[in-house]
């Protein structure tokens, strides 16, 4: 009985120790970067996508009608990246569809390193929904790989497009097993 007992004390503290080896995300090293060079380059990464989507909102561009011209003027002369642009694209399909960008949310900012990529996210508010923006980087060169600009939806609006996709799939497959039948029949 008490090594049972020592058993499952041991159990226990295992868990407990194992549980508080986390580490710190703002005292790590990100290959050079520290967690507030990091956390400045992502608000840089948003205004300058901002300033890209009213640019090409006030010339009345879109990412599919930017010339290889100003995507090089841009890149020479501002150290604009491919994927801030396609980022730029997305910002004017989220604005559209969400209203204007009000603010960064406060103490929303997180970096996560998996493999060879390192991944900084931050929630944006917009007049009617939150965004999330983030910025993907290769971790050894730290260049920029990709950023995502996507709506944060709720439970709710999650199910019931989940909900809509079940519908129209059982329709389909209603409509083509009627069709089947409907073959058969007439043979």
């Amino acid at each position: 009985m008490k090594k049972r007992i020592a058993l499952a004390l041991s159990m226990i503290l295992m868990v407990l120790l194992l549980g508080a080896c986390g580490t710190d995300p703002t005292t790590v090293d990100y290959n050079g970067h520290s967690y507030e060079d990091l956390q400045s380059e992502s608000d840089s990464n948003v205004t300058m996508v901002q300033q890209l989507a009213a640019l090409f909102e006030q010339n009345g561009l879109t990412v599919d009608t930017v010339s290889q011209d100003i995507v090089d003027t841009l890149s020479n002369n501002y150290g604009v990246t491919q994927a801030q642009i396609e980022a730029a694209g997305k910002w004017m399909n989220v604005i559209d569809e969400f209203g204007a960008f009000e603010k960064v949310k406060d103490n929303s900012f997180e970096v996560t390193k998996s493999g060879k990529t390192l991944t900084t996210d931050v929630t944006l508010k917009f007049e009617e929904k939150n965004v999330d923006f983030q910025v993907v980087y290769d971790y050894y060169s730290m260049d920029i790989t990709g950023i995502t600009v996507e709506p944060i939806y709720s439970l709710g609006e999650k199910m019931s497009k989940a909900a809509l996709n079940t519908v129209i799939s059982m329709a389909v497959v209603f409509a083509v097993l009627i069709l089947i039948s409907l073959l058969i029949s007439c043979f």
